[in-house]
């Protein structure tokens, strides 16, 4: 809720939803709910997404730092003994389930400890998706106390020259296009986006029926500026 770009951001709608509801209902179609954190701040001004996510959802939700973002990764993973982390950015609406559950199969068919897919641009920024042991993050964090780790959780993994990482490899697809929420221009295109096909917003989670609403928009847009 504190972000500076765009304060609130997490409980502004998105068609007809608030972003966070896009974020939670895509995970709850990769993964059941009793596996699904909402890692947010202790902080005040997150108190009012706790209190909607806990009364809308039936997942699970830890408070941490607001300043050390890894911490409540590594501290989540302790508390509850998980193995396996999946990363999913909540500004982000339009996840595909499938690319969720596809980094764990990725992951472990390479035997790594790391693994994205997005490390070589395939997709619009807001599908990224990331996986990781939990043993490898705990590791990296005795040795990494950089800014940019703390902040951004995995970076310290993937300059690791010692982690085996893994990463999707394919051909690249709109990749220009911006399909997280930082900015208003941001909100303005996934809002948009749902009104050319509202069913991105309700159960069409599939890449696939999102790159078809962006290449309508573009077409729309395009035939707009033809003809003024």
């Amino acid at each position: 809720m504190g972000s500076k770009r765009l304060p609130g951001k997490s409980l502004m709608n998105v068609g007809t939803k608030p972003l966070i509801n896009h974020v939670v209902t895509r995970a709850l179609a990769a993964a059941p709910a009793a596996t699904i954190f909402l890692a947010t701040s202790h902080l005040q001004e997150d108190d009012i997404l706790v209190e909607y996510v806990s009364y809308n959802f039936d997942i699970q939700i830890y408070r941490g730092s607001p300043l050390d973002v890894r911490s409540r990764f590594v501290e989540i993973s302790e508390k509850f003994d998980l193995e396996t982390v999946i990363r999913v950015t909540a500004d982000d609406p339009f996840k595909d389930p499938e690319f969720i559950r596809d980094s764990v199969t990725e992951m472990k068919a390479q035997k790594a400890v790391y693994f994205n897919n997005y490390e070589s641009a395939l997709f619009p920024i807001g599908l990224d998706v990331e996986c990781f042991t939990a043993q490898a993050l705990a590791e990296n964090m005795k040795i990494d106390q950089s800014a940019e780790s703390i902040e951004h959780v995995t970076t310290g993994l993937r300059r690791d020259r010692e982690v085996k990482k893994a990463y999707l490899r394919g051909v690249p697809e709109l990749t220009n296009i911006r399909l997280t929420i930082d900015y208003q221009t941001d909100l303005d295109y996934c809002n948009k986006l749902i009104e050319i096909n509202p069913e991105i917003g309700n159960q069409a989670f599939d890449w696939a029926t999102t790159r078809s609403a962006i290449v309508q928009l573009q077409e729309l847009e395009g035939h707009y500026k033809n003809d003024n």
